[in-house]
């Protein structure tokens, strides 16, 4: 039931902002940070696949902004890295799990790129 509510939660914030309004990057974090953890509700329940899908929609929000390089301090930015690279962990045990090894290393590595920019001195 957690898993189900928060996913539903999550859908209907991305369905409230879809063409109508452009979410701010915090709010964006937030939610990413509430994709994560449905994700992680579906992982404990045994569902991977949706568990998988949940993560995906976490970090989606991280790879539109598309930072590159440079460092990001303490903000709204570093709210939404710090959600996509906890999704991105939660992704690569998952995938670990299911024995999708290539794709558990694609997510370690992506979550590695996620944390050389988060400022480590916050």
């Amino acid at each position: 039931p957690e898993a189900k509510l928060r996913q539903l939660a999550c859908e209907l914030f991305s369905s409230t902002c879809t063409g109508r309004c452009a979410p701010t990057t915090d709010e964006q974090g937030l939610v990413a940070a509430q994709w994560a953890l449905a994700g992680r509700a579906w992982e404990k329940a045994g569902f991977e696949d949706r568990a998988i899908n949940c993560f995906m929609s976490a970090v989606a929000p991280w790879v539109a902004v598309g930072f590159v390089g440079g460092r990001i301090g303490v903000g709204p930015h570093s709210r939404l890295a710090e959600a996509a690279f906890q999704a991105q962990l939660w992704l690569s045990g998952t995938h670990a799990r299911k024995r999708s090894h290539h794709q558990a290393f694609e997510a370690l590595s992506k979550a590695r790129d996620i944390l050389s920019v988060l400022d480590t001195q916050h």
